[in-house]
C-alpha cells in the first residue's frame, strides 16, 4: 500500500481520504475559506425571527429581474427542445416511407428514437419548472418547551465507529431552546462479536463533558424486535429506528418527546442544526423539516466528489421547489418529524428508502387538529456535513437502494392509491409524478437507446432520417440552451464542497454513467427480485473497487463494441451510425477509466493541496497494481 502524506495524522483506512479541519470535535472554528463557506451555507435562509407568528413565509432563491432572466432561460430551453422533438418526428415519419420493405421494424425504430427525445424534452421540463418555483421558507424561533429526541441509527459491521464517536461529540453540542430537553440516542443494531463497544462510546462521550445527553439503545439482544417483515424488519434502518421509538415510549423515566430529529452517523450536526428547524414546527400543519445532503469527503475523494456534484438538481432545485406546494420529500440523513404524526402512521415506513415512503405515507393525511392536509417544509440549510460513497461500489450499492426503492413503490407499493389521495393537490400529483420517474425514465432511455443502436446494426434501418449537419444543428442548439440554464442555476448550490462557479460537469457526467444502474434495477424490479436494505459504507468500513465491480460496466462495453463490429461488417458503418455506439462504448467505460486513473489523480491533487490543508490519501492496493 502506498502512502501519500502532507501535514496531518496518518489513517488506517483503506481508501482514499482526507482529514477536513471541521474534524476539531468540539467547535466548529472559522479558520479557513471552507470553514466560511460552511457557516454561509448553514445561513442560506436568513437570520431567525422572532416574534413573526407561526405561519412560515418564504422568499424567492434570487430576485426579480435575475428570476425574469431564469424564467426566459427556461422558456427558451423548453422551445427548442420541443422544435427539436418536432422536427425529428416530422423526419422520423420519413423514415417509415424511405423503409417501407422493412414494415414494423421501421415503425420500431422510429418509435423507440422519438420515444427516447420525448422523454428528455420531458426531463427538461420538469428542470425548467423547479427553476420557476423554488423558494425557501423564512426562518423562525422555535417556541420553548420543544422536547426534542435525536436518533442516529448505527450499524457495527457497516459504519465506523470513529466516525460515530466524531458525530455524537458534536451532537452533544446542538444548541436548543429552553426549556425542553434535547436527547440525543444511538440506535445500536448489535454486533454479536463486539456487543459492548458502542455502549461503552456512549458512556465516554457523557463522561466529563457539559452538553446534550446520549442514551443508548439496541435491538440486539430484543427478538422481538427483528421480525421478517413488518414495522421492526431486521437489519433494516426503518426497523432499527421503530424499534428505538418503540423502546423510548415504553420507558416511563423517559419524557415525551414532541419532534424526531435524525441523522446518520457520518453526518456531523453543526450547533445551529436544532434551533434552524425547529422553529418550523411552530406550524401546527408542518409535519416534517427536511434537509440537504452534503459529503466533506467530496474534496479530496474523486467518487464522493462526482456524487456531490450530482445531488444538486434534488437538493438545491427540486426540494425548493416543492416548497411551494407544501411537500418536499423527506431526507433520512437530516430531517425532522413530529412524533405525533409518526405515531399515526405507524411509524418510519417499511422500504428500502424509507424516507421517500415516509413522506408519501404523510402527505395524502390531514391534520386532524386544523382539517388541513399534512406539509413539509425543505430548508437549504445545510446543518449537518457528512460523508459520500468513497469508492464505486459504494456509490453503484447507494443509487442502486435509491433507484429500486423510488421504482418499487412506484409499481408495485401505494404510490398510485397515494397519488389519488392527494387529487385535491394537484401541484404534489404533478410534483411528485415527475420527481418518481426519475429513475425508471432513466433505464428506459438507456435500454431503448440500446435497442435502437442493436437493431440498426442488423437492420440498417434508422429511427430517422436527416442528414448529420441539420441534425447537429438542431440537437446541437436544444444541447446548449438546456447546459447554459444548467449552469445559470448552479449558483443556487448548498453545498460547500464543490468548485465555486462551477458549470457542474462532473453532476452531468456522473448522471449519465448511471443510466445502466439504473437500467440495471429497473430490470431486477420487473423480474422481482428481492433486495435488502444495504448501507452505504462509512469511514474505514468502506471497501475499495476491483474489476469485480464494475462488471456491469464491462457486459455494456462489451455489446457497444460488439454492435459496433456488427454495424461495420454489414456495411452500414458511417461517422453518423457509429455516434451513438461509440457514446454508449465510452459511457459504459467512463467509471472504470476514471478508477484505473484515480492513483493520478490523487497525486496531483496531494501537489495542489500541499501545505494548505491537513492531507492524508491512502491508495488502493488493487489501484496501485492497476495503474
Amino acid at each position: 500500500m502506498a502512502t501519500l502524506r502532507g501535514v496531518g495524522r496518518e489513517t488506517r483506512s483503506n481508501r482514499s481520504v482526507t482529514r477536513l479541519p471541521f474534524e476539531n470535535t468540539e467547535t466548529w472554528p472559522r479558520t479557513t475559506d471552507l470553514d466560511a463557506d460552511r457557516h454561509a451555507k448553514a445561513t442560506v435562509t436568513g437570520e431567525i425571527l422572532d416574534g413573526v407568528g407561526d405561519s412560515i413565509g418564504f422568499r424567492h432563491l434570487e430576485g426579480r429581474r435575475r428570476r425574469a432572466f431564469t424564467i426566459a432561460l427556461s422558456a427558451l430551453s423548453l422551445g427548442l427542445g420541443g422544435g427539436y422533438v418536432v422536427w425529428l418526428i416530422d423526419n422520423g415519419l420519413g423514415a417509415t416511407d424511405k423503409y417501407e420493405r422493412f414494415g414494423a421494424i421501421a415503425i420500431i425504430m422510429v418509435t423507440l428514437v422519438v420515444t427516447v427525445e420525448a422523454i428528455r424534452f420531458a426531463l427538461v421540463m420538469a428542470m425548467s419548472m423547479t427553476t420557476a418555483l423554488a423558494r425557501k421558507p423564512v426562518p423562525i424561533r422555535a417556541r420553548p418547551g420543544l422536547n426534542v429526541a435525536l436518533l442516529i441509527t448505527f450499524v457495527p459491521k457497516s459504519e465506523d465507529i470513529a466516525v460515530l464517536e466524531r458525530t455524537l461529540i458534536a451532537a452533544r453540542q446542538v444548541r436548543h431552546r429552553q426549556p425542553g430537553v434535547f436527547d440525543v440516542y444511538v440506535l445500536d443494531e448489535g454486533d454479536p462479536e463486539q456487543p459492548a463497544r458502542v455502549r461503552a462510546l456512549v458512556d465516554e462521550v457523557n463522561r466529563g463533558r457539559p452538553g446534550n445527553r446520549v442514551h443508548y439503545l439496541t435491538r440486539g439482544d430484543k427478538p422481538g424486535y427483528h421480525q421478517k417483515r413488518g414495522p421492526f424488519e431486521t437489519r433494516t434502518k426503518f426497523g432499527n429506528i421503530n424499534a428505538g421509538l418503540d423502546m423510548i415510549r415504553n420507558t416511563p423515566e423517559l419524557p415525551d418527546y414532541d419532534v424526531v430529529m435524525g441523522i446518520d452517523p457520518d453526518h456531523k450536526p453543526m450547533p445551529e442544526f436544532g434551533e434552524r428547524m425547529l422553529g418550523y414546527f411552530n406550524d401546527p400543519d408542518v409535519a416534517y423539516v427536511a434537509g440537504p445532503q452534503a459529503y466533506a469527503n467530496a474534496t479530496d475523494n474523486v467518487v464522493a466528489k462526482l456524487a456531490e456534484s450530482q445531488q444538486f438538481v434534488f437538493h438545491s432545485l427540486i426540494q425548493p421547489a416543492a416548497n411551494w406546494h407544501g411537500a418536499p420529500m423527506l431526507v433520512g440523513t437530516s430531517y425532522a418529524i413530529r412524533t405525533g404524526v409518526l405515531a399515526d402512521i405507524g411509524g418510519i415506513q417499511p422500504s428500502i428508502t424509507e424516507d421517500m415512503a415516509t413522506s408519501f405515507a404523510i402527505l395524502p393525511r390531514r391534520n386532524p387538529a386544523t382539517g388541513h392536509h399534512w406539509k413539509g417544509v425543505y430548508t437549504p440549510d445545510l446543518l449537518a456535513h457528512g460523508e459520500g460513497p468513497a469508492s464505486w461500489g459504494d456509490f453503484y450499492k447507494q443509487q442502486n437502494r435509491w433507484a429500486r426503492g423510488a421504482i418499487e413503490h412506484m409499481l408495485f407499493g401505494p404510490f398510485v392509491f397515494q397519488m389519488l389521495r392527494m387529487w385535491r393537490t394537484p401541484a404534489r400529483v404533478t410534483h411528485y409524478l415527475l420527481l418518481m420517474a426519475f429513475y425508471p425514465v432513466m433505464g428506459i432511455v438507456w435500454l431503448l437507446g440500446a435497442a435502437n443502436v442493436a437493431m440498426f446494426s442488423w437492420f440498417g434501418v434508422s429511427g430517422a432520417v436527416v442528414s448529420p449537419d441539420s441534425w447537429f444543428l438542431f440537437y446541437g442548439w436544444a444541447s446548449v440552451s438546456q447546459m447554459t440554464l444548467y449552469t445559470w442555476v448552479r449558483r443556487h448550490n448548498v453545498s460547500p464542497y464543490e468548485t465555486s462557479n462551477s458549470w457542474g460537469v462532473y453532476g452531468m457526467f456522473m448522471s449519465v454513467i448511471t443510466a445502466p444502474v439504473y437500467a440495471n434495477s429497473l430490470i431486477k424490479c420487473l423480474l422481482r427480485r428481492r433486495v435488502g436494505f444495504d448501507v452505504t459504507p462509512k469511514g474505514s468500513k468502506s471497501q475499495g473497487d476491483s474489476w469485480f465491480t464494475f462488471r456491469l460496466n464491462l457486459m455494456w462495453l462489451a455489446f457497444y463494441l460488439a454492435v459496433a463490429v456488427l454495424t461495420t461488417v454489414r456495411g452500414y458503418a458511417a461517422p453518423a451510425t457509429m455516434t451513438w455506439p461509440v457514446f454508449g462504448a465510452l459511457i459504459s467505460a467512463a467509471p472504470v477509466l476514471v478508477w484505473l486513473l484515480n492513483p493520478a489523480w490523487i497525486s496531483w491533487s496531494a501537489r495542489r493541496h500541499s501545505g494548505t490543508a491537513e492531507f492524508v490519501v491512502t491508495v488502493m492496493p488493487e489501484q496501485e497494481r492497476a495503474s
